[in-house]
């Protein structure tokens, strides 16, 4: 089967490389000579027949280019042309100039210079007209003989005489005649048709100067228009900017009532952190707080003192989000039109507000870190907080991916499910799942009904940050941490290779029980390493007695989860 693969790769590279120009001996050749541990190449082998030109295969010749054909001349229009006095040639030319026309093809002849005919007389001299000259005509017998000699022979021997000079000069004159007789009359036509529009052109005076004065009137009415149209639309403008200000300063008002009820900072704070996203809080807080470091570092500029409300940034995160400004007016800030410009610097005052902005900033957008660490009070163990919160935000990030699906909002409470193996054996785990909103949906599922986009954002933020803080807190990462300190990188990379092929061996057959058990003395006596071995397989879930680790079973979504964690420290600590 590898054989045939391979054949029929060839061929079709073959085929390709044909399809460029190259033979198809060239081809193979090329394919053949290129190859890197049997394994072929197009580009390294059209570089090669490129290089190493073939030469036994020849490129077909380029088709010849299509020649255009003279127009034929009538027999006819060239004795017409002939019996004026002109050779045949330059008769033959003159029609083939002229598209076969015989009048402009006489007057071209009787133009230009006849060539062919000066090429005769000087071969053959002229003879005076007192001799009788004879010419013999060749008879069938004596066919001509192949020489270099011209083909017609009474052709060659034709002789220009000066009465047929005469004759030629007299149709040349007649025809001069004619082309200046049409040119006359063409001239003529022209000078009556300029009188008659001139003769038009006085009848028509007054009505031409009637025209104009409607043509004036006419403009002057456009213009008149285009100035009202122009005054209208200045008049629109002011009006539509005076409705901008009207709705700028509507909105000004409702917002400072707004604020009002707010009731000073700290509803304004509290406002903030309850209808906004975290992220966006974080920002506007971060902006206050650049502010008021800058007018704390150098409280006598006055650019500091002065922000535009204009700005696109100070719109964004001072002015649209109700409660902004109220931060800003307790800094010592007043609102003047465009601008807020602070008058007095209370460096005191400034402090405390950026302190309390501070600790606003420390807080977190839901309760889970509260829930989490009651958790760890209860005796929770790391590693199953930490799992849990894994698997939390991964269904969290599936819904908020796509928060009409049912499904992916629903889970199991079925045994071996995760929620029987994360959440079910802690309770405070399970208070999680119903603060962010799941309730019983059947028997054995629980359903996320209505989701909040905004609050499982905010709940998957805090759980990144809380991942983070755990990650390197869990027995594995302090044994892997006391295994680097004390016996060196390998033997810590020792340790976590070796419990991940115990993890392997029991996910690949779980119901295998003699890996279930592991002996410690026997894998880590001799590196010396025993004790942190049995400090990393208690936090994967083992039960350590003596020297030996054994598996619970049932939790698979554990064995899935260790490995992972066991990747991730190794990631941060062994890298």
């Amino acid at each position: 089967e590898v054989s045939a693969f391979t054949s029929r790769r060839m061929d079709a590279a073959i085929s390709q490389l044909a399809a460029l120009g190259f033979s198809t001996s060239h081809a193979a050749k090329g394919l053949e000579q290129t190859k890197v541990n049997g394994q072929i190449s197009l580009d390294r082998a059209a570089g090669w027949c490129v290089s190493h030109p073939d030469q036994g295969h020849r490129a077909p010749a380029p088709a010849p280019k299509p020649v255009k054909k003279a127009p034929d001349v009538k027999e006819s229009d060239v004795r017409q042309i002939i019996s004026m006095g002109f050779s045949r040639k330059h008769a033959e030319k003159g029609l083939r100039m002229k598209r076969n026309n015989v009048q402009e093809a006489a007057f071209w002849c009787a133009t230009n210079k006849d060539v062919y005919a000066e090429a005769k007389s000087s071969r053959s001299p002229t003879r005076r007209p007192t001799q009788k000259t004879t010419v013999k005509k060749p008879t069938a017998s004596k066919p001509p003989k192949s020489s270099s000699r011209p083909k017609y022979k009474i052709a060659a021997d034709i002789v220009d005489t000066p009465a047929k000079q005469r004759k030629r000069m007299e149709e040349r004159k007649k025809l001069e005649e004619m082309y200046l007789r049409e040119q006359a009359s063409m001239e003529i036509k022209k000078k009556t048709k300029v009188q008659k529009m001139e003769l038009e052109e006085g009848r028509d005076e007054k009505v031409v100067e009637s025209t104009a004065i409607v043509a004036t009137a006419v403009k002057r009415k456009h213009l008149n228009e285009k100035q009202i149209a122009t005054r209208k639309a200045m008049e629109e403008s002011k009006r539509r900017d005076k409705r901008k200000m009207d709705e700028l300063q509507a909105r000004k008002h409702k917002r400072r009532q707004e604020e009002e009820k707010l009731g000073g900072l700290k509803g304004a704070l509290q406002y903030l952190h309850k209808n906004y996203p975290i992220e966006r809080v974080k920002g506007i807080f971060t902006l206050i707080s650049k502010i008021g470091k800058k007018i704390l570092k150098d409280p006598k500029e006055p650019k500091f003192r002065r922000i535009k409300l204009s700005n696109e940034r100070i719109q964004k995160a001072l002015v649209r989000p109700l409660g902004a400004m109220v931060i800003m007016k307790s800094l010592g800030f007043k609102e003047t039109g465009e601008i807020v410009v602070m008058e007095k610097v209370d460096t005191k005052q400034i402090t405390r507000i950026l302190e309390v902005l501070s600790r606003y900033m420390g807080r977190s957008a839901t309760k889970i870190p509260q829930l989490l660490k009651i958790a760890e009070s209860k005796g929770v163990p790391h590693e199953d907080i930490l799992y849990a919160a894994q698997y939390l935000r991964k269904i969290l990030s599936a819904v908020v991916g796509l928060p009409e699906s049912a499904q992916l909002r629903t889970l199991s409470m079925k045994p071996g499910s995760i929620y029987d193996e994360r959440f079910r054996p802690h309770g405070i785990l399970v208070q999680v799942l119903e603060i962010l909103g799941f309730k019983k949906y059947k028997a054995d599922h629980i359903r996320l009904e209505n989701p909040n986009v905004l609050l499982l954002n905010d709940t998957i933020s805090d759980l990144d940050n809380e991942i983070s803080k755990r990650l390197t807190n869990t027995r594995v990462a302090a044994a892997l941490r006391d295994t680097l300190r004390e016996h060196g990188k390998e033997k810590a990379v020792y340790v976590q290779d070796k419990a991940k092929t115990c993890l392997r061996r029991i996910q690949k057959s779980p119901e295998e029980k003699k890996f279930w058990k592991i002996d410690l003395k026997r894998l880590f006596g001799s590196a010396g390493t025993l004790k942190p071995a049995a400090l990393l397989y208690s936090g994967l879930g083992f039960t350590v007695k003596g020297n030996i680790a054994e598996y619970k079973g049932g939790d698979r979504s554990g064995i899935k989860s260790g490995l992972a964690h066991l990747d991730a420290v190794g990631k941060l600590l062994l890298a």
